[in-house]
Order: structure tokens, then C-alpha cells, then sequence
């Protein structure tokens, strides 16, 4: 089973980026965050799928709120 990592923006509905681990798709949530600021990485989201099954649909992993909620950035 490989899993795809896929970074979305909810609000345009358009995917960032697909990565092969879940570190690397967090990794571009926080490049949002500190580039972009709280309110688009509040619209991101992570989801996972399994690139062996493509038809099933892609579950969620980390929703962009809980992410910024849980990294704590310098002032």
C-alpha cells in the first residue's frame, strides 16, 4: 500500500502539492503558515489516499484549524 499525501487549499479547492509522507504535506501547512499567516493555513488541509486503490476517496489527516492550533509560532 503506498499513501499519497495531498496538501489543499478548501476554499479555492486547489491542491498545493501531493507528498509521499504526512511530514512532508505538514511541512508545506507550515511554509503556509509562516509565509501566508494563520488565516491561509487555517484553509489548508491534508488528506491521504492509497495510490494503489485511486478510486476510494481520500481520508482526512490534518484539517488546516487543528494544525495551526497545535504549532506554536514565535511572536
Amino acid at each position: 500500500m503506498a499513501m499519497v499525501y495531498e496538501v489543499w487549499d478548501t476554499l479555492t479547492a486547489n491542491r498545493l502539492g501531493a507528498f509521499p509522507t504526512q511530514h512532508a504535506a505538514e511541512a508545506l501547512l507550515l511554509d503556509v503558515l509562516r509565509v501566508n499567516g494563520v488565516e491561509a493555513a487555517r484553509d489548508m488541509a491534508v488528506l491521504s489516499s492509497d495510490a494503489d486503490t485511486p478510486d476510494e476517496e481520500p481520508e482526512l489527516v490534518v484539517d488546516g484549524i487543528e494544525f495551526v492550533a497545535r504549532v506554536k509560532m514565535p511572536v
